[in-house]
Formats: structure tokens, C-alpha cells, sequence
């Protein structure tokens, strides 16, 4: 794309912004853009001219700030980024560079649920973060991607709670927010990014085996053989931007959940060979009453007709799932999305953002933006 044809989806994205009286940002870097963020902001000299082709850049095309998505500062995501042990101080120093130089102008991050950390991956404290947290407007918290293709077994992508996982994704919504408040960001600088897509996996084997942890029972947690194809926007077989062979993503918008059929309108039941499950585990302890019926006597799907009605103290309602003899699929719901949203309100959270605007249903939208103001 000519950047002559981006200017003008440029200029079409923020005349519709300002139409709703949104403020229209525009992001730097991106899972496969941060391979360059520690050398653009190793000296002073690197900065400044980042800090002035970035503000330039925005102001050109009508943005009122920037986001910037550096994943991660001091430690490898790509895999094939530069990243420098001074990574997160130099951070700090190019975000108060672009706020001196255009206080006016919204500054956000991208930030990792595990909380920011240094390169030997320990938690940094809150000294160690004064510069960032006095300068950034908004901290994007990335609570999403927890289980995926590169860990051991199938997991939720984005739980509010960890008290299943295993003990190398110790990672949640809950967790991440008490990282980030804990390094002294205030909560109304914190957001939570809530995925609009799922992930999938094909399962070692049909039947789903029990993990029980405490009093809880997960049937989340399953060994499987690899990633089966996902929706028409999956990442497909190739070479990524580090020569490395890939292979299908597995993502599933969730949207195209319900358009190719493999979920009900209503998000209540599974469709085509799948059936919905909420895990017991990954979610948030909810005090009214609620209908369910034991699957095979092993699992639990919420049904509009019930035949038992329990506590809901007895269960955590949050993050469901779809399992097939063959397939699981991780995604989040209208249902998981409002227990993220009003998790996030009771916080006092500055709000919650979707990522990206493909994925969720129109009336999940509706409904986390209802809860947020209402």
C-alpha cells in the first residue's frame, strides 16, 4: 500500500472518529513491527528523531495521540527482535520525550498481563516505573493469548482467573491488574484488552479428561496434537518476519463463529458436532441462580432448559469453550465479556478496549459499552 492510498484511509478513519466524537489514535509497532524499538530508542539521538517522526506522522493525518505497541521492552516476542537489558528505562525516556513534545496528544502502551518485567524476566517495582507511570495516559493491558499454540496443553486464551493453570501460565485478568496497580499505575490508566477472536486446537483424544484442582474441576486443560485451520482470517502456513517456518494460526473471529454455524445465535449451544462448555475454573465467582445439566455426568453446558438448578457459588462462570470429538475452541462470549467489563468497573479501571474491531458480535459491544456507563 502506496502511502498516498494510506493517507486517505487515514483521513476516511479519522473524519468517522471525529464524526462520533471519538479520538482517533494510531499505533506504532504490533506483534511482527517491534524489531526495531530497542535500537529507535537506545540513545537520545534515537529518540528524539523516533519521538519527531512519530508526533509528525500523527499530526499529519488528524490523530490526537499515539499507541505505542513495543512487544516486549528487554525481552523477546517475535523472536527475532533487538532488545537490550536497558530496554524499559529507555522506554520510559522516549515516552516522556513524546509527552514534553506534544502534552496535548493521548499517549498509550501496550503492556504484557505478566506486568513489566526486566530481562532475567523479574518484576520490576514500582521505583522502576515512576517515569512511565507519571507520563502514559492509558496502559493497555494485553490480558489475552495466555494458552495457545506454544504451551503444553489447550487453556483458556484470556481467564480471569489462574487457579487451574499450570505454574508457567500463572497469568489472568485478576493477576494482571494487581501487577500493573502494584508497579503504581493507577487504575483509571489501566484498560483491559478483551480478544474478539478464538484459538483452536486439535485434541490428542475425543473424550475430554478431568483436571481437578482444589474443589474446582477444569475440562479446559487437554493434551493436544497440533492447530487445525480457523475462520477465513487465520494466519495461514508460511515464513514469518524472522525467516521462521508457520504454521495455521487457529483463529477464529468470533463472529465467524456464529456465521459459519459452529455457535447458536443466542451463544447458548454448540452447533455442527460442538458443544458450548464454561469452565469451572477460569472464571469468577457469581451469587445468583442459574440452570445447568450435567453433560455425560463430566461437564457442564448452560442450557435455556434446565433440569437441575444449583447455587452459582458452587461454580465459576466465565470462560466457555467449544470441544468437538476432534477440536477445542477458546473464545470469549457476551457472557465472559460483561464479567470482564464489570471485573474491570469494580477496579476502577479506566475501560476496557477490544482487540481487534472484526471480532465480536455487534451486541457484545452494545452490551460491555452498556455496563461500562451504566
Amino acid at each position: 500500500m502506496s502511502e498516498s492510498e494510506w493517507g486517505e484511509l487515514a483521513a476516511d478513519f479519522v473524519k468517522r472518529c471525529k464524526n462520533y466524537s471519538v479520538r482517533p489514535m494510531y499505533s506504532v509497532g504490533g506483534w511482527c513491527g517491534s524489531k526495531y524499538f530497542s535500537s529507535l530508542a537506545a540513545t537520545a539521538e534515537n529518540r528524539t528523531a523516533f519521538a519527531d517522526s512519530t508526533i509528525s506522522f500523527a499530526k499529519k493525518y488528524g490523530f490526537e495521540g499515539i499507541d505505542f505497541d513495543w512487544l516486549y521492552p528487554s525481552i523477546q516476542g517475535l523472536g527475532c527482535n533487538t532488545i537490550s537489558e536497558n530496554d524499559v528505562v529507555n522506554q520510559q525516556l522516549l515516552f516522556k520525550e513524546v509527552k514534553q513534545k506534544w502534552p496535548e496528544g493521548k499517549l498509550s502502551a501496550a503492556q504484557s498481563p505478566s506486568g513489566i518485567r526486566n530481562s532475567n524476566y523479574q518484576e520490576l517495582k514500582s521505583s522502576d516505573l515512576t517515569l512511565m507511570a507519571e507520563v502514559v495516559d492509558e496502559l493497555r493491558i494485553l490480558a489475552h493469548d495466555v494458552y495457545g499454540s506454544s504451551t503444553k496443553t489447550t487453556g483458556p486464551s484470556a481467564p480471569i482467573s489462574s487457579r487451574c493453570a499450570d505454574s508457567e501460565n500463572k497469568v489472568s485478568v485478576e493477576d494482571a491488574i494487581e501487577v500493573y496497580l502494584k508497579q503504581g499505575f493507577k487504575p483509571e490508566q489501566l484498560s483491559l484488552a478483551i480478544p474478539g477472536f478464538g484459538k483452536s486446537w486439535t485434541l490428542a483424544q475425543p473424550e475430554l479428561t478431568p483436571k481437578v484442582v482444589g474443589e474446582y474441576t477444569s475440562y479446559y486443560y487437554q493434551n493436544y496434537t497440533g492447530i487445525p485451520p480457523g475462520g477465513k482470517w487465520d494466519d495461514e502456513p508460511g515464513v514469518d518476519d524472522c525467516g521462521k517456518k508457520t504454521g495455521w494460526g487457529g483463529i477464529w473471529l468470533v463472529k465467524e463463529l456464529v456465521q459459519d454455524g459452529f455457535l447458536s445465535k443466542d451463544e447458548m449451544h454448540g452447533m455442527k458436532g460442538f458443544t458450548r462448555y464454561y469452565d469451572a475454573c477460569s472464571g469468577q465467582v457469581c451469587n445468583s441462580i442459574i440452570c445447568e445439566r450435567h453433560m455425560n455426568k463430566k461437564s457442564i453446558e448452560i442450557t435455556d432448559h434446565c433440569s437441575h438448578s444449583y447455587s452459582c457459588s458452587l461454580f465459576l462462570l466465565s470462560q466457555p469453550f467449544l470441544a468437538s470429538n476432534t477440536t477445542m475452541i477458546s473464545y470469549d462470549d457476551t457472557q465472559s465479556t460483561l464479567a470482564k467489563v464489570k471485573y474491570a468497573k469494580s477496579k476502577g479501571l479506566g475501560g476496557v478496549v477490544f482487540f481487534d474491531t472484526m471480532g465480536p458480535r455487534d451486541k457484545t459491544v452494545k452490551a460491555a459499552r452498556k455496563a461500562l456507563f451504566n
